[in-house]
């Protein structure tokens, strides 16, 4: 499915900490190296209890790794908002990972669309 036919709106966004290895010790560089690959979703997962900010949103691939999280800035404006359950993401970029340097992804970010109520229903 299209994920432009289920949002309400979208803008991109780096994804944070994509240097950093998971709890499991599995490597997020070589996870998006071998992986991520533009128009994957991925799955937007709240992380109430980080000890570093208990807005935290990780970012996780369709195959259940982390990549990273959304930026502080948007997680905590999400949660402001009362929007995190309706969060979606898009890949639309892999970058980097020549000469040493480090691979990075962009999202796009939307908000699912509220159904609409159907007339009649009770």
């Amino acid at each position: 499915m299209n994920l432009d036919s289920e949002i309400e709106w979208m803008f991109p966004t780096k994804v944070a900490g994509v240097s950093h290895h998971n709890r499991d010790r599995t490597n997020r560089q070589q996870i998006i190296r071998d992986t991520c690959r533009e128009g994957q979703r991925v799955r937007l997962i709240p992380e109430p209890n980080n000890r570093y900010d208990e807005n935290a949103i990780g970012v996780w691939t369709e195959y259940g790794e982390q990549i990273g999280y959304l930026n502080a800035d948007v997680a905590r404006i999400a949660h402001d908002k009362h929007q995190v359950d309706s969060l979606v993401g898009e890949i639309i970029g892999v970058r980097g990972g020549d000469d040493g340097h480090s691979y990075g992804v962009v999202l796009r970010l939307g908000l699912r669309k509220q159904k609409e109520p159907v007339a009649g229903a009770a």
